[in-house]
Protein backbone atom coordinates (compact mmCIF):
# COMPACT_ATOMS: atom_id res chain seq x y z
CA UNK A 1 0.00 0.00 0.00
CA UNK A 2 1.85 3.25 -1.10
CA UNK A 3 2.02 5.63 2.00
CA UNK A 4 0.71 8.56 -0.06
CA UNK A 5 -2.65 6.56 -0.93
CA UNK A 6 -2.83 4.73 2.91
CA UNK A 7 -5.14 7.93 4.17
CA UNK A 8 -6.92 8.30 1.21
CA UNK A 9 -10.60 10.04 1.97
CA UNK A 10 -12.80 7.11 2.31
CA UNK A 11 -16.80 7.05 2.24
CA UNK A 12 -18.14 7.11 5.72
CA UNK A 13 -19.23 9.18 9.11
CA UNK A 14 -16.74 11.12 11.02
CA UNK A 15 -14.85 14.43 10.80
CA UNK A 16 -11.47 15.40 12.66
CA UNK A 17 -13.27 18.11 14.96
CA UNK A 18 -11.92 21.43 14.89
CA UNK A 19 -11.22 21.65 18.66
CA UNK A 20 -9.27 17.80 18.29
CA UNK A 21 -5.91 17.20 18.45
CA UNK A 22 -4.45 17.15 14.83
CA UNK A 23 -4.14 13.72 13.40
CA UNK A 24 -0.39 12.71 13.23
CA UNK A 25 1.68 9.29 13.67
CA UNK A 26 5.46 9.91 14.36
CA UNK A 27 7.79 7.00 13.32
CA UNK A 28 10.84 6.28 15.13
CA UNK A 29 13.36 3.74 13.84
CA UNK A 30 16.54 2.95 15.72
CA UNK A 31 19.53 0.58 15.17
CA UNK A 32 22.21 -0.19 17.59
CA UNK A 33 24.56 -1.73 14.81
CA UNK A 34 26.04 -4.35 17.27
CA UNK A 35 26.56 -8.39 16.75
CA UNK A 36 23.85 -8.84 19.71
CA UNK A 37 21.36 -6.30 18.59
CA UNK A 38 20.81 -6.27 14.63
CA UNK A 39 17.50 -5.30 14.67
CA UNK A 40 15.34 -2.35 13.37
CA UNK A 41 13.95 -1.14 16.59
CA UNK A 42 10.68 0.57 14.78
CA UNK A 43 8.02 2.65 17.06
CA UNK A 44 5.13 4.22 16.15
CA UNK A 45 3.18 6.81 18.12
CA UNK A 46 -0.19 8.04 17.31
CA UNK A 47 -1.94 11.03 17.93
CA UNK A 48 -5.89 12.63 17.18
CA UNK A 49 -6.78 8.97 15.48
CA UNK A 50 -10.40 8.78 16.95
CA UNK A 51 -12.46 10.39 14.30
CA UNK A 52 -13.98 7.94 11.71
CA UNK A 53 -15.82 4.98 12.26
CA UNK A 54 -14.91 1.22 12.16
CA UNK A 55 -11.90 -0.56 13.03
CA UNK A 56 -8.29 0.86 12.41
CA UNK A 57 -6.74 -1.16 9.43
CA UNK A 58 -3.19 -1.60 9.69
CA UNK A 59 -0.92 -2.73 6.98
CA UNK A 60 2.96 -3.67 6.37
CA UNK A 61 3.58 -3.99 2.70
CA UNK A 62 4.58 -7.35 1.12
CA UNK A 63 7.81 -6.03 -0.78
CA UNK A 64 10.21 -8.17 -1.39
CA UNK A 65 8.09 -11.34 -0.34
CA UNK A 66 9.10 -10.75 3.48
CA UNK A 67 5.96 -12.98 4.46
CA UNK A 68 7.76 -15.95 2.81
CA UNK A 69 10.05 -15.61 6.12
CA UNK A 70 7.08 -14.22 8.13
CA UNK A 71 8.16 -13.95 11.70
CA UNK A 72 11.68 -13.76 11.20
CA UNK A 73 11.17 -10.52 9.20
CA UNK A 74 8.33 -9.26 11.80
CA UNK A 75 9.05 -9.92 15.14
CA UNK A 76 7.69 -8.65 19.12
CA UNK A 77 4.68 -6.92 17.45
CA UNK A 78 2.38 -4.96 20.37
CA UNK A 79 -0.30 -2.47 20.26
CA UNK A 80 -1.88 -0.44 22.41
CA UNK A 81 -5.34 -0.44 21.78
CA UNK A 82 -4.68 -4.07 20.99
CA UNK A 83 -4.86 -5.77 17.39
CA UNK A 84 -5.22 -8.55 15.72
CA UNK A 85 -4.32 -10.11 12.90
CA UNK A 86 -6.87 -9.64 9.51
CA UNK A 87 -7.85 -13.15 8.85
CA UNK A 88 -6.05 -14.64 5.85
CA UNK A 89 -3.35 -12.08 5.40
CA UNK A 90 0.08 -12.10 7.15
CA UNK A 91 0.64 -8.20 6.42
CA UNK A 92 -2.44 -7.25 7.86
CA UNK A 93 -3.88 -6.37 11.18
CA UNK A 94 -7.09 -4.88 12.76
CA UNK A 95 -7.65 -2.54 15.54
CA UNK A 96 -10.81 -2.56 17.45
CA UNK A 97 -10.89 0.91 19.13
CA UNK A 98 -12.93 0.86 22.47
CA UNK A 99 -16.01 3.82 22.98
CA UNK A 100 -13.70 5.93 25.21
CA UNK A 101 -10.89 5.66 22.95
CA UNK A 102 -8.61 9.04 22.70
CA UNK A 103 -7.08 8.91 19.74
CA UNK A 104 -4.13 7.73 20.91
CA UNK A 105 -2.11 4.55 19.63
CA UNK A 106 1.48 2.96 20.68
CA UNK A 107 2.28 0.68 18.48
CA UNK A 108 6.01 -1.48 18.71
CA UNK A 109 7.77 -4.35 16.53
CA UNK A 110 11.44 -5.26 15.16
CA UNK A 111 12.20 -5.56 11.45
CA UNK A 112 15.18 -7.88 11.06
CA UNK A 113 18.48 -7.54 9.47
CA UNK A 114 19.80 -10.64 7.26
CA UNK A 115 23.30 -10.78 6.75
CA UNK A 116 25.19 -9.24 3.54
CA UNK A 117 25.75 -13.13 1.76
CA UNK A 118 23.16 -15.37 3.61
CA UNK A 119 20.53 -17.23 1.71
CA UNK A 120 18.02 -15.24 3.31
CA UNK A 121 19.40 -12.12 1.51
CA UNK A 122 20.23 -14.16 -1.81
CA UNK A 123 16.44 -14.61 -2.13
CA UNK A 124 15.08 -11.45 -0.76
CA UNK A 125 17.34 -9.09 -1.79
CA UNK A 126 14.77 -6.09 -0.89
CA UNK A 127 14.49 -6.85 3.10
CA UNK A 128 16.73 -4.82 5.27
CA UNK A 129 20.43 -6.07 5.35
CA UNK A 130 23.00 -5.85 7.28
CA UNK A 131 27.05 -5.71 6.37
CA UNK A 132 29.72 -4.99 8.64
CA UNK A 133 29.90 -1.53 8.38
CA UNK A 134 26.31 -0.89 7.11
CA UNK A 135 22.74 -1.90 7.15
CA UNK A 136 20.57 -1.22 4.26
CA UNK A 137 16.84 -1.12 3.85
CA UNK A 138 13.59 0.17 2.16
CA UNK A 139 10.71 1.76 4.49
CA UNK A 140 8.00 0.28 2.95
CA UNK A 141 8.43 -3.15 4.16
CA UNK A 142 9.69 -1.34 7.42
CA UNK A 143 6.98 1.34 8.45
CA UNK A 144 3.63 -0.39 9.02
CA UNK A 145 0.61 2.11 7.57
CA UNK A 146 -2.96 3.29 8.93
CA UNK A 147 -5.95 3.80 8.10
CA UNK A 148 -9.88 4.10 8.85
CA UNK A 149 -13.09 4.39 6.90
CA UNK A 150 -14.33 8.14 7.29
CA UNK A 151 -10.50 9.91 7.71
CA UNK A 152 -10.71 12.99 5.61
CA UNK A 153 -7.84 14.53 7.16
CA UNK A 154 -4.36 12.57 6.95
CA UNK A 155 -2.41 12.16 9.49
CA UNK A 156 0.46 14.39 9.68
CA UNK A 157 3.56 11.60 9.16
CA UNK A 158 7.04 12.72 10.55
CA UNK A 159 9.96 10.28 11.56
CA UNK A 160 13.00 9.51 13.51
CA UNK A 161 15.79 7.82 12.66
CA UNK A 162 18.36 6.96 15.31
CA UNK A 163 22.24 5.27 14.19
CA UNK A 164 25.11 5.08 16.64
CA UNK A 165 26.59 8.32 17.28
CA UNK A 166 29.42 8.60 14.84
CA UNK A 167 27.53 6.86 11.79
CA UNK A 168 26.11 8.63 8.51
CA UNK A 169 22.03 7.85 7.68
CA UNK A 170 21.09 8.18 4.43
CA UNK A 171 17.39 8.45 3.70
CA UNK A 172 14.84 9.01 0.48
CA UNK A 173 12.53 10.35 3.67
CA UNK A 174 14.95 13.35 4.29
CA UNK A 175 18.81 13.26 3.04
CA UNK A 176 21.97 13.13 4.74
CA UNK A 177 22.79 13.21 8.48
CA UNK A 178 24.94 11.57 11.06
CA UNK A 179 23.76 10.07 14.52
CA UNK A 180 20.26 10.93 13.95
CA UNK A 181 17.99 11.94 10.76
CA UNK A 182 14.52 13.36 11.19
CA UNK A 183 11.71 15.32 10.05
CA UNK A 184 8.18 15.08 7.99
CA UNK A 185 7.21 12.60 5.19
CA UNK A 186 7.93 14.58 1.74
CA UNK A 187 4.96 15.25 -0.37
CA UNK A 188 3.10 12.00 -1.64
CA UNK A 189 5.92 9.71 -0.28
CA UNK A 190 5.67 6.35 -1.00
CA UNK A 191 9.19 3.98 -0.67
CA UNK A 192 12.70 5.05 0.12
CA UNK A 193 16.05 3.81 1.48
CA UNK A 194 16.23 4.23 4.95
CA UNK A 195 19.84 3.00 4.91
CA UNK A 196 23.04 3.72 7.78
CA UNK A 197 26.30 3.09 8.55
CA UNK A 198 30.19 4.65 7.91
CA UNK A 199 30.55 5.20 4.69
CA UNK A 200 33.43 4.40 2.17
CA UNK A 201 33.20 7.73 0.96
CA UNK A 202 30.52 10.47 0.12
CA UNK A 203 29.75 13.51 -1.32
CA UNK A 204 27.74 16.35 -2.67
CA UNK A 205 26.92 18.98 -5.05
CA UNK A 206 24.15 21.03 -6.20
CA UNK A 207 24.00 21.72 -9.85
CA UNK A 208 22.24 23.91 -11.92
CA UNK A 209 19.18 22.00 -11.50
CA UNK A 210 19.44 19.46 -8.35
CA UNK A 211 20.89 18.99 -5.28
CA UNK A 212 23.02 15.74 -5.99
CA UNK A 213 24.29 13.75 -3.09
CA UNK A 214 25.94 10.64 -3.45
CA UNK A 215 26.92 8.36 -0.19
CA UNK A 216 29.11 4.77 -1.00
CA UNK A 217 28.61 1.92 1.30
CA UNK A 218 30.13 -1.33 -0.29
CA UNK A 219 32.44 -1.48 -2.93
CA UNK A 220 36.90 -1.33 -1.64
CA UNK A 221 37.90 2.27 -3.11
CA UNK A 222 35.70 5.11 -3.78
CA UNK A 223 33.72 5.74 -6.97
CA UNK A 224 31.98 8.54 -5.75
CA UNK A 225 33.88 10.86 -7.37
CA UNK A 226 32.96 9.74 -11.11
CA UNK A 227 29.13 9.02 -9.77
CA UNK A 228 29.00 12.42 -9.18
CA UNK A 229 30.19 13.60 -11.99
CA UNK A 230 28.23 11.79 -14.13
CA UNK A 231 24.94 12.59 -12.33
CA UNK A 232 25.56 16.17 -12.97
CA UNK A 233 26.12 15.85 -17.02
CA UNK A 234 23.41 13.21 -17.61
CA UNK A 235 20.83 15.15 -15.08
CA UNK A 236 21.29 18.24 -16.76
CA UNK A 237 20.75 16.72 -19.72
CA UNK A 238 17.56 15.33 -19.06
CA UNK A 239 16.09 18.31 -17.02
CA UNK A 240 17.37 20.63 -20.70
CA UNK A 241 14.80 18.12 -23.14
CA UNK A 242 12.19 17.82 -20.85
CA UNK A 243 11.86 21.74 -19.44
CA UNK A 244 11.33 19.99 -15.95
CA UNK A 245 14.00 19.49 -13.16
CA UNK A 246 14.30 16.54 -11.23
CA UNK A 247 10.92 16.26 -8.94
CA UNK A 248 13.22 15.23 -5.78
CA UNK A 249 17.21 15.62 -4.92
CA UNK A 250 19.32 12.87 -6.27
CA UNK A 251 20.56 10.82 -3.96
CA UNK A 252 22.46 7.71 -5.03
CA UNK A 253 23.61 5.10 -2.55
CA UNK A 254 26.08 2.66 -3.32
CA UNK A 255 25.89 -0.67 -2.15
CA UNK A 256 27.33 -3.62 -3.06
CA UNK A 257 29.22 -4.77 -6.60
CA UNK A 258 27.32 -6.69 -9.03
CA UNK A 259 23.83 -5.62 -7.02
CA UNK A 260 21.30 -4.30 -9.34
CA UNK A 261 19.46 -0.99 -9.12
CA UNK A 262 16.05 0.22 -7.44
CA UNK A 263 14.89 3.48 -7.80
CA UNK A 264 12.53 5.22 -5.35
CA UNK A 265 11.37 8.11 -3.80
CA UNK A 266 13.99 10.66 -2.96
CA UNK A 267 16.53 7.79 -3.25
CA UNK A 268 18.22 5.72 -6.27
CA UNK A 269 20.13 2.00 -4.97
CA UNK A 270 22.91 1.15 -7.35
CA UNK A 271 25.19 -1.21 -6.93
CA UNK A 272 28.76 -0.67 -6.63
CA UNK A 273 30.34 0.17 -10.57
CA UNK A 274 33.80 -1.42 -11.48
CA UNK A 275 35.70 1.76 -12.86
CA UNK A 276 37.91 0.80 -16.14
CA UNK A 277 40.71 3.26 -16.16
CA UNK A 278 39.27 6.12 -13.97
CA UNK A 279 35.84 5.97 -15.72
CA UNK A 280 32.48 3.59 -15.60
CA UNK A 281 31.97 1.77 -18.96
CA UNK A 282 29.27 2.26 -21.17
CA UNK A 283 27.23 -0.36 -20.02
CA UNK A 284 27.89 0.79 -16.49
CA UNK A 285 26.36 4.58 -17.21
CA UNK A 286 23.12 3.25 -19.10
CA UNK A 287 22.57 1.23 -15.96
CA UNK A 288 22.67 4.14 -13.51
CA UNK A 289 21.22 6.21 -16.15
CA UNK A 290 18.25 4.23 -16.41
CA UNK A 291 17.49 4.74 -12.73
CA UNK A 292 18.14 7.87 -12.88
CA UNK A 293 16.09 9.09 -15.43
CA UNK A 294 12.51 7.16 -13.64
CA UNK A 295 12.64 10.66 -11.99
CA UNK A 296 10.92 12.19 -14.87
CA UNK A 297 9.52 8.69 -16.20
CA UNK A 298 8.13 6.65 -13.45
CA UNK A 299 8.40 9.52 -10.72
CA UNK A 300 6.93 12.60 -12.42
CA UNK A 301 4.81 10.62 -14.59
CA UNK A 302 3.06 7.98 -13.21
CA UNK A 303 0.74 5.16 -14.77
CA UNK A 304 -1.89 3.04 -14.49
CA UNK A 305 -0.23 -0.06 -12.49
CA UNK A 306 2.00 -3.05 -14.05
CA UNK A 307 -0.12 -3.20 -17.16
CA UNK A 308 2.00 -0.19 -18.22
CA UNK A 309 5.28 -1.58 -16.88
CA UNK A 310 6.43 -1.66 -20.26
CA UNK A 311 6.16 1.71 -21.37
CA UNK A 312 8.15 3.09 -17.94
CA UNK A 313 10.18 0.41 -18.04
CA UNK A 314 11.41 0.15 -21.67
CA UNK A 315 10.92 3.67 -22.88
CA UNK A 316 12.98 4.81 -19.81
CA UNK A 317 15.76 2.42 -21.18
CA UNK A 318 15.45 3.75 -24.51
CA UNK A 319 15.09 7.67 -23.74
CA UNK A 320 18.42 7.12 -21.08
CA UNK A 321 20.29 5.13 -23.85
CA UNK A 322 19.34 8.19 -25.83
CA UNK A 323 20.27 10.89 -23.61
CA UNK A 324 23.80 9.48 -23.01
CA UNK A 325 24.75 9.63 -26.92
CA UNK A 326 23.33 12.86 -26.97
CA UNK A 327 25.63 14.24 -24.61
CA UNK A 328 28.36 12.36 -25.86
CA UNK A 329 29.10 10.16 -22.56
CA UNK A 330 28.67 6.57 -24.74
CA UNK A 331 29.77 6.46 -28.95
CA UNK A 332 27.08 6.84 -31.38
CA UNK A 333 28.35 2.98 -32.38
CA UNK A 334 27.52 1.88 -28.75
CA UNK A 335 24.12 3.37 -29.05
CA UNK A 336 23.35 1.14 -32.13
CA UNK A 337 24.89 -1.87 -30.86
CA UNK A 338 23.30 -1.85 -27.67
CA UNK A 339 19.60 -1.71 -29.66
CA UNK A 340 21.50 -4.69 -32.23
CA UNK A 341 22.65 -6.74 -28.72
CA UNK A 342 18.21 -5.80 -27.82
CA UNK A 343 17.30 -7.32 -30.82
CA UNK A 344 19.62 -10.42 -31.09
CA UNK A 345 18.92 -11.48 -27.25
CA UNK A 346 14.49 -11.25 -27.91
CA UNK A 347 14.90 -13.31 -31.33
CA UNK A 348 14.16 -16.72 -29.45
CA UNK A 349 11.82 -15.18 -26.97
CA UNK A 350 8.78 -17.58 -27.93
CA UNK A 351 6.25 -14.35 -26.76
CA UNK A 352 7.37 -12.19 -28.79
CA UNK A 353 5.12 -12.65 -32.12
CA UNK A 354 2.21 -12.68 -29.20
CA UNK A 355 2.44 -9.94 -26.75
CA UNK A 356 0.55 -6.79 -28.00
CA UNK A 357 1.94 -3.77 -25.63
CA UNK A 358 -1.56 -2.51 -25.85
CA UNK A 359 -3.15 -5.39 -24.35
CA UNK A 360 -4.33 -4.58 -20.74
CA UNK A 361 -4.08 -8.34 -20.21
CA UNK A 362 -0.45 -9.65 -20.23
CA UNK A 363 1.70 -9.48 -17.10
CA UNK A 364 4.91 -7.75 -17.69
CA UNK A 365 6.52 -9.49 -14.80
CA UNK A 366 6.29 -13.09 -15.94
CA UNK A 367 9.80 -13.92 -16.44
CA UNK A 368 9.45 -15.41 -19.72
CA UNK A 369 7.64 -12.13 -20.98
CA UNK A 370 9.67 -9.55 -18.99
CA UNK A 371 12.30 -9.30 -21.08
CA UNK A 372 9.48 -7.50 -23.70
CA UNK A 373 8.97 -4.67 -21.29
CA UNK A 374 12.79 -3.73 -21.27
CA UNK A 375 14.81 -4.59 -24.00
CA UNK A 376 11.44 -5.34 -26.48
CA UNK A 377 9.97 -1.67 -25.47
CA UNK A 378 13.39 0.11 -26.23
CA UNK A 379 13.29 -1.17 -29.39
CA UNK A 380 9.22 0.48 -29.63
CA UNK A 381 10.61 3.34 -28.37
CA UNK A 382 13.46 4.00 -30.93
CA UNK A 383 10.82 3.05 -33.94
CA UNK A 384 8.14 5.25 -32.34
CA UNK A 385 11.26 8.12 -32.11
CA UNK A 386 12.05 7.81 -35.78
CA UNK A 387 8.63 7.41 -36.92
CA UNK A 388 7.89 10.70 -35.22
CA UNK A 389 11.17 12.53 -36.62
CA UNK A 390 10.06 10.97 -40.20
CA UNK A 391 7.06 12.87 -40.08
CA UNK A 392 9.11 16.20 -39.15
CA UNK A 393 8.08 15.87 -35.34
CA UNK A 394 10.99 16.66 -33.16
CA UNK A 395 11.07 13.01 -31.64
CA UNK A 396 9.76 11.01 -28.36
CA UNK A 397 11.16 13.97 -25.85
CA UNK A 398 7.89 16.08 -27.28
CA UNK A 399 5.93 13.06 -26.15
CA UNK A 400 7.39 12.82 -22.27
CA UNK A 401 6.76 16.64 -21.91
CA UNK A 402 3.19 16.16 -23.22
CA UNK A 403 2.82 13.48 -20.83
CA UNK A 404 4.60 15.69 -17.86
CA UNK A 405 2.44 18.63 -18.90
CA UNK A 406 -0.93 16.34 -18.19
CA UNK A 407 -2.64 16.96 -14.21
CA UNK A 408 -0.32 15.04 -11.82
CA UNK A 409 1.83 13.73 -14.38
CA UNK A 410 -0.63 11.06 -14.58
CA UNK A 411 -1.22 9.09 -17.66
CA UNK A 412 -3.13 5.57 -18.37
CA UNK A 413 -3.10 3.34 -22.02
CA UNK A 414 -5.71 5.62 -23.79
CA UNK A 415 -3.38 8.83 -23.04
CA UNK A 416 -0.75 7.18 -24.93
CA UNK A 417 -3.15 6.31 -27.72
CA UNK A 418 -4.80 9.58 -27.95
CA UNK A 419 -0.99 11.48 -28.03
CA UNK A 420 -0.04 9.17 -30.56
CA UNK A 421 -3.39 9.03 -32.77
CA UNK A 422 -3.93 13.36 -32.39
CA UNK A 423 0.19 13.74 -33.73
CA UNK A 424 -0.24 11.80 -36.74
CA UNK A 425 0.73 8.49 -35.37
CA UNK A 426 -2.58 6.65 -35.47
CA UNK A 427 -1.05 4.07 -37.87
CA UNK A 428 1.56 3.19 -35.98
CA UNK A 429 -0.38 2.65 -32.72
CA UNK A 430 -2.38 0.26 -35.10
CA UNK A 431 1.04 -1.76 -36.06
CA UNK A 432 3.04 -1.69 -33.21
CA UNK A 433 0.94 -1.68 -30.27
CA UNK A 434 -2.57 -2.91 -30.70
CA UNK A 435 -0.54 -5.88 -32.23
CA UNK A 436 2.42 -7.97 -31.50
CA UNK A 437 5.45 -6.92 -34.39
CA UNK A 438 8.79 -6.81 -34.64
CA UNK A 439 10.67 -3.96 -35.89
CA UNK A 440 12.91 -3.18 -38.50
CA UNK A 441 15.96 -2.14 -36.60
CA UNK A 442 17.92 -2.00 -39.62
CA UNK A 443 15.40 0.83 -41.56
CA UNK A 444 15.38 2.53 -38.37
CA UNK A 445 19.17 2.88 -38.24
CA UNK A 446 19.79 3.73 -41.60
CA UNK A 447 17.46 6.51 -41.02
CA UNK A 448 18.71 7.76 -37.60
CA UNK A 449 22.06 7.81 -39.77
CA UNK A 450 23.74 4.97 -39.19
CA UNK A 451 25.49 2.85 -42.16
CA UNK A 452 25.88 -0.77 -41.84
CA UNK A 453 29.72 -2.13 -42.85
CA UNK A 454 32.00 -4.82 -42.16
CA UNK A 455 34.77 -3.84 -40.48
CA UNK A 456 38.31 -5.53 -39.40
CA UNK A 457 39.00 -6.45 -35.70
CA UNK A 458 41.52 -7.88 -33.79
CA UNK A 459 41.16 -11.82 -32.02
CA UNK A 460 41.79 -12.59 -28.46
CA UNK A 461 44.19 -15.47 -28.65
CA UNK A 462 44.61 -18.09 -25.75
CA UNK A 463 46.50 -20.63 -27.58
CA UNK A 464 43.63 -23.45 -26.76
CA UNK A 465 42.33 -25.84 -29.14
CA UNK A 466 39.52 -27.83 -28.80
CA UNK A 467 38.47 -31.26 -29.41
CA UNK A 468 35.17 -29.86 -30.85
CA UNK A 469 33.72 -26.53 -32.42
CA UNK A 470 33.18 -25.80 -28.55
CA UNK A 471 32.86 -23.28 -27.25
CA UNK A 472 32.76 -25.85 -24.08
CA UNK A 473 34.27 -29.15 -24.14
CA UNK A 474 37.43 -31.33 -23.20
CA UNK A 475 41.03 -28.89 -24.26
CA UNK A 476 43.13 -31.13 -27.34
CA UNK A 477 45.93 -29.21 -26.78
CA UNK A 478 47.52 -26.00 -25.46
CA UNK A 479 50.12 -23.79 -27.18
CA UNK A 480 53.40 -24.13 -24.61
CA UNK A 481 53.61 -20.52 -25.57
CA UNK A 482 50.67 -19.06 -25.28
CA UNK A 483 48.65 -17.19 -22.54
CA UNK A 484 46.88 -19.91 -21.22
CA UNK A 485 50.08 -22.45 -20.83
CA UNK A 486 51.34 -19.51 -18.90
CA UNK A 487 48.42 -19.40 -16.85
CA UNK A 488 48.15 -23.02 -15.90
CA UNK A 489 45.48 -24.29 -18.41
CA UNK A 490 46.02 -28.29 -19.40
CA UNK A 491 44.85 -30.39 -22.30
CA UNK A 492 42.80 -32.84 -20.90
CA UNK A 493 40.78 -29.78 -18.53
CA UNK A 494 37.01 -29.77 -20.06
CA UNK A 495 35.66 -25.95 -20.68
CA UNK A 496 32.25 -24.89 -18.82
CA UNK A 497 32.62 -21.30 -19.20
CA UNK A 498 33.68 -18.38 -20.56
CA UNK A 499 33.44 -14.39 -20.39
CA UNK A 500 32.61 -11.82 -21.09
CA UNK A 501 31.68 -12.24 -24.67
CA UNK A 502 30.86 -11.24 -27.66
CA UNK A 503 27.12 -11.24 -28.94
CA UNK A 504 27.45 -12.57 -31.53
CA UNK A 505 31.15 -13.82 -31.85
CA UNK A 506 33.09 -12.06 -34.39
CA UNK A 507 34.29 -13.83 -37.92
CA UNK A 508 37.55 -15.37 -38.25
CA UNK A 509 38.64 -14.38 -41.77
CA UNK A 510 40.35 -16.80 -44.05
CA UNK A 511 44.01 -15.66 -43.32
CA UNK A 512 43.47 -17.70 -39.46
CA UNK A 513 45.45 -20.59 -39.93
CA UNK A 514 46.10 -21.67 -36.31
CA UNK A 515 44.72 -24.71 -34.58
CA UNK A 516 44.86 -22.79 -31.47
CA UNK A 517 41.17 -21.43 -32.23
CA UNK A 518 39.22 -21.35 -29.20
CA UNK A 519 37.91 -17.88 -28.11
CA UNK A 520 39.74 -15.83 -30.92
CA UNK A 521 36.19 -14.46 -31.83
CA UNK A 522 34.22 -15.22 -28.81
CA UNK A 523 35.79 -12.77 -25.83
CA UNK A 524 35.35 -8.70 -25.99
CA UNK A 525 38.98 -7.80 -27.30
CA UNK A 526 38.99 -4.50 -24.86
CA UNK A 527 38.35 -6.93 -22.14
CA UNK A 528 41.55 -7.17 -19.31
CA UNK A 529 40.97 -10.97 -18.82
CA UNK A 530 39.37 -13.54 -20.91
CA UNK A 531 37.85 -15.67 -17.98
CA UNK A 532 37.83 -19.04 -18.55
CA UNK A 533 36.01 -22.01 -16.15
CA UNK A 534 37.28 -25.49 -16.36
CA UNK A 535 36.51 -29.09 -14.47
CA UNK A 536 39.54 -30.89 -13.96
CA UNK A 537 38.96 -34.51 -12.92
CA UNK A 538 37.17 -32.86 -9.65
CA UNK A 539 37.94 -29.60 -9.50
CA UNK A 540 36.07 -26.54 -10.30
CA UNK A 541 38.85 -24.22 -11.83
CA UNK A 542 38.58 -20.44 -13.13
CA UNK A 543 41.38 -18.83 -14.83
CA UNK A 544 41.70 -14.86 -15.39
CA UNK A 545 43.59 -14.86 -19.09
CA UNK A 546 45.34 -11.76 -20.02
CA UNK A 547 44.69 -12.23 -24.33
CA UNK A 548 47.36 -11.73 -27.23
CA UNK A 549 45.43 -9.18 -29.83
CA UNK A 550 45.93 -10.83 -33.18
CA UNK A 551 44.59 -9.44 -36.75
CA UNK A 552 42.16 -11.21 -38.94
CA UNK A 553 38.43 -10.99 -36.84
CA UNK A 554 35.50 -9.30 -39.50
CA UNK A 555 32.48 -7.96 -37.47
CA UNK A 556 29.10 -6.22 -39.11
CA UNK A 557 28.65 -3.13 -37.43
CA UNK A 558 26.03 -0.07 -37.65
CA UNK A 559 29.02 3.23 -38.08
CA UNK A 560 27.42 6.75 -37.65
CA UNK A 561 27.55 8.51 -41.01
CA UNK A 562 28.70 12.13 -39.54
CA UNK A 563 26.81 14.18 -42.34
CA UNK A 564 23.34 12.75 -40.42
CA UNK A 565 24.09 11.71 -37.62
CA UNK A 566 24.02 14.53 -34.95
CA UNK A 567 20.62 15.44 -36.62
CA UNK A 568 19.05 12.41 -34.59
CA UNK A 569 20.37 13.49 -31.10
CA UNK A 570 19.66 17.17 -31.18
Amino acid sequence: MALHAILLLLAGPGRCPQEAVPPSLHYRVSYAGTERDSDWHVRVEGRGLAYGGGPLFLHLEDWGEWTEVDSYHLRNLTCDPPLRRHEGSRCDWLLDPPADWDGSLALQYDIATVELGSPVRGSHGLVPYRAPTYCFGFSTNTLITADRAGWDTKPRLTFRIEAPPDWTIASGLGGVAVGVLEGQFPAEYDNGVISMGRPVAQDAERSAVALIEVVQWGGGESVVPSVLDFARVFVNECARTSGRPPRQPIRLLITEPGFGGTRTDGSIAIGCPELGQGAMGPGTLHFVAHELFHDWLGGQLRGEGERLAWFWEGFTDYLSLWHLARAGMVSHEWFAQRLLDYDRSLADNAHRGSAAYADPAVNWRDPEIEPLAYQGSALLAFSLDVALRRAGREGLMEMMRALLARPGGRYDLEALRSWLVDNGQAEFWERRFAVAATPDLAADLEFAGFEHKSVETTLTYLGIQLEGEGPFGRILAVDPQGPAAACGVRADDVVSGCWPVHQPPTVLGPEVSTPYRFGLGLYQTDAKACNLGVRRGEQELEFAIPPRLIPGGRRSSWAPRADRIERFFQ
